[in-house]
């Protein structure tokens, strides 16, 4: 079996000229987590992913990574109560910062860091990436970028079930 007996093939998509504004109502209207951010030809440039809009919203760490600048990823990392070392000024901040996000284009806020599959990668290997890059994972053909569906943990258990059922 194959990755295509569980792709998802309607999925909503945004553009890399949307606003974040744009992305979050897309996200509620149609109760999903992430979006597919594409070009003009279709091409995957990558997701607007919720949990990424909820990092920027940290204070940032005052520790740097081996890539340089300070990232929001070490208070992520740590087991740190911000009930009790930030007040209602910081969050009262955190809202200003929001609101300030909501008009920023998905080109300066896309997630690039993702994998792919094809139609004909094996079933299991398609799990093992799924698990990995926690979902949802875009479906291309070999050698192009164009987006042709998707596959989410929830086609994922449907084509699970279907498998079970027929056995």
């Amino acid at each position: 079996m194959t990755c295509s007996t569980a792709m998802f093939m309607k999925y909503y998509s945004a553009s890399p000229d949307d606003t974040v504004g744009d992305a979050l109502k897309l996200l509620k209207e149609h109760g999903i987590r992430s979006v597919p951010v594409l070009d003009d030809e279709g091409n995957l440039m990558g997701f607007f992913h919720f949990r990424r809009l909820l990092a920027q919203l940290l204070p940032l760490s005052g520790e740097t990574d081996w890539m340089g600048p300070a990232t929001h990823r070490g208070l992520i990392d740590r087991d740190i109560k911000f009930t009790s070392i930030i007040g209602s000024s910081a969050e009262l901040r955190t809202g200003d910062h929001l609101h300030t996000m909501l008009s920023l284009r998905l080109r300066e806020v896309t997630d690039t860091d993702f994998e792919t599959v094809h139609p004909d990668t094996p079933l299991l290997e398609t799990i093992r990436i799924l698990i990995k890059y926690r979902g949802p994972l875009p479906v291309v053909n070999k050698g192009e970028k164009k987006l042709i569906a998707l596959v989410t943990v929830q086609s994922m258990m449907q084509a699970l079930e279907r498998i079970a059922g027929e056995h």
